[in-house]
């Protein structure tokens, strides 16, 4: 059951960098209504980084300073606590994913880890256990799962991890060091984002192949930032300004003009 009042006409999430605003609603003029959050409200950081809206309607919202879960009144926070190993295994989050089973699993700086809501903790999954805190090695910049329900998890230095049995089974190793993103698509081929690379897995064949990214500023070097598909093409939104569409069928790549951009805003395709 949504925890939201039933005469919402729906719910928008913008991601800023101090803050988060929840769309409520209309008012009868149809201009929309919009409630703002920041630390003084209760959220635990002051960068969002990612948000999701899980089965039973609570709101998660990743901060770099942890976790805090929204019932429509209050907030909830979850940090990582140095004598307790169900707490969650960083502060610094990166990535919400909730699989179809409805399980909300979590990126951080320190691993993987996913949310017992019986028990009310996380169990973690660290991929190097013997490393220092926020190696890059595990750091999880991307979470999906295949068509049969596998988890796959990406760390920033490219590896690409199959649970089994919640044990980490390290699939692919593009050996780069900027992996922000990866997804699999409904054909079960996972996309990977390195830089101004594209990294296309075939899970079946075991296959890999490439596209490189032109943006239009040539003075930073391009770096991919997220990825949205719709049929056969792949919408690539890059660190800037530049969101690319690319027909992967045919390698045709084409540039969308972003008519308005805020400085202190994420924007997410």
């Amino acid at each position: 059951m949504n925890r939201f009042a039933k005469n919402q006409t729906g719910i928008l999430i913008i991601v800023f960098s101090l803050n988060f605003i929840l769309q409520i609603g209309f008012t009868q003029s149809n201009k929309p209504q919009f409630i703002s959050f920041s630390i003084e409200n209760g959220l635990p950081g002051t960068v969002v980084k990612s948000i999701c809206q899980d089965s039973t309607g609570f709101i998660w919202i990743a901060t770099d300073n942890g976790i805090s879960r929204y019932d429509g009144k209050r907030f909830t926070n979850y940090s990582f606590e140095i004598d307790d190993s169900n707490s969650i295994p960083s502060n610094v989050i990166n990535k919400f994913f909730i699989s179809r089973e409805g399980k909300l699993w979590i990126g951080t700086n320190n691993g993987l880890c996913y949310y017992e809501p019986v028990n009310d903790n996380f169990i973690r999954i660290i991929p190097y256990q013997n490393l220092e805190r926020n190696n890059p090695m595990n750091i999880i910049t991307g979470i999906d799962e295949d068509n049969d329900g596998n988890i796959y998890f990406l760390v920033e230095t490219g590896r690409l991890f199959k649970l089994e049995n919640n044990h980490p089974v390290m699939k692919l190793n593009i050996q780069q060091e900027t992996c922000k993103v990866m997804e699999i698509d409904d054909q079960n081929i996972c996309w990977i984002g390195a830089g101004e690379i594209l990294y296309k897995f075939d899970f079946q064949n075991n296959l890999t192949s490439q596209y490189r990214i032109v943006t239009s500023d040539i003075t930073t070097v391009p770096e991919i930032w997220d990825l949205v598909f719709d049929g056969d093409l792949i919408y690539v939104a890059m660190l800037k300004n530049d969101i690319i569409r690319l027909k992967h069928k045919n390698r045709r790549i084409n540039k969308i003009r972003i008519v308005k951009k805020s400085p202190k805003c994420y924007m997410f395709l």
